[in-house]
């Protein structure tokens, strides 16, 4: 199969350029793109008094003279700590403790809810990208409305299918960790066991490594096929794992140039930031010398927020061109290319 590589970057481009309701959806899938303690001592309750026996010896303290100094000795501490408030200290900064936490418990549920919305919406957004670019091949150009509203139907799905990517991919470091750290740790002084344990440690990572690199194979046409075929998980693993090894050579040089955007993105967020961060840095400079902190503080604000809305252009350009090229991709191995 033929497929014309620089034909796909120049449709990107084209793509990008034109539709550029694409942006608005690539601004929400940059998050998807590439998360006082007191103390109290607790006074022990005072042991009940015993009768003293008749007849006791007056010459050395007995035990029951002992008991009696110490009880009372306890009983006038006991006195003292009272009258000094701190147990009511110690009563009050229990209370504050257990708000503390009660507030920090809802705070981390609201940012736990709120950060599972925008990881929705930013996946909706990533999903709906894929949708926009595959009905605009097909001359039917949605607006951000109907792209955004397409791609819900696949935010969960896509949401899902990284979580569970994520955790299978733990749970595997930690198989391959585990017999490693407890070989190390039952080596003691062997240094057969030690050089043991490194053989088995660098094997694991290589595993690590390719697993990686596999799954970074797979991934953009797994998205694809749970978006634009509608395949369960299982059934887009096995597509785009049949057309990896139906088009390996054509496969490879999608993903290679697809490396080579992210590369060239990143060179591209880097200089900007680098050239503007040095202006900036300068004219808050004069700035500060030519007025006070305050005009440093009024200078710097708006100035941060020009830098902060020029990375997130440029990285909104980069998500809509390597999106669009996945996607054009992904259509070249099917034979759909326009």
């Amino acid at each position: 199969m033929s497929i014309n590589y620089l034909g796909l970057v120049k449709r990107a481009g084209e793509i990008t350029w034109k539709h550029k309701f694409l942006w608005i959806l690539a601004v929400l899938a940059i998050f998807t793109e590439g998360v006082g303690s007191g103390s109290y001592v607790s006074l022990p309750s005072s042991p009940a008094p015993t009768t003293a026996p008749e007849g006791t010896p007056n010459q050395e303290p007995s035990n029951y003279e002992r008991n009696l100094s110490v009880e009372a000795k306890y009983s006038q501490l006991k006195q003292e700590v009272l009258a000094s408030g701190l147990v009511q200290a110690a009563e009050d900064t229990a209370s504050n403790n257990a708000a503390m936490a009660l507030a920090l418990l809802i705070l981390t549920l609201a940012g736990s809810l709120l950060l599972i919305i925008l990881l929705y919406l930013s996946y909706s957004a990533r999903a709906g990208l894929i949708v926009a670019v595959e009905k605009i091949e097909k001359d039917h150009p949605p607006t951000f409305r109907e792209a955004f509203h397409l791609g819900r139907h696949f935010g969960w799905r896509l949401f899902a299918l990284y979580l569970l990517v994520g955790i299978a991919f733990a749970a595997l470091v930690g198989i391959l960790a585990v017999p490693i750290i407890v070989l190390v740790i039952l080596a003691g002084g062997n240094i057969g066991a030690i050089v043991l344990a490194i053989l088995l440690g660098f094997g694991a990572l290589l595993i690590i490594v390719l697993i990686g690199l596999y799954l970074s194979f797979l991934m953009r046409v797994v998205e694809r096929e749970i978006v634009l075929a509608n395949q369960r998980f299982v059934k887009a693993f096995q597509a785009a794992h049949h057309l990896l090894w139906r088009y390996p050579g054509q496969y490879l040089i999608i993903w290679l140039i697809a490396l080579g955007i992210n590369l060239a993105g990143a060179l591209a967020l880097f200089l900007p930031a680098f050239l503007v961060g040095i202006v900036l840095f300068g004219l808050g400079l004069l700035v500060y010398f030519g007025t006070s902190v305050v005009g440093t503080i009024i200078f710097a604000i708006p100035a941060g927020l020009v830098f902060l809305a020029l990375m997130i252009f440029i990285r909104t350009l980069i998500i809509t061109f390597e999106s669009t090229y996945w996607t054009l991709g992904y259509r070249a191995l099917l034979g759909e290319t326009k």
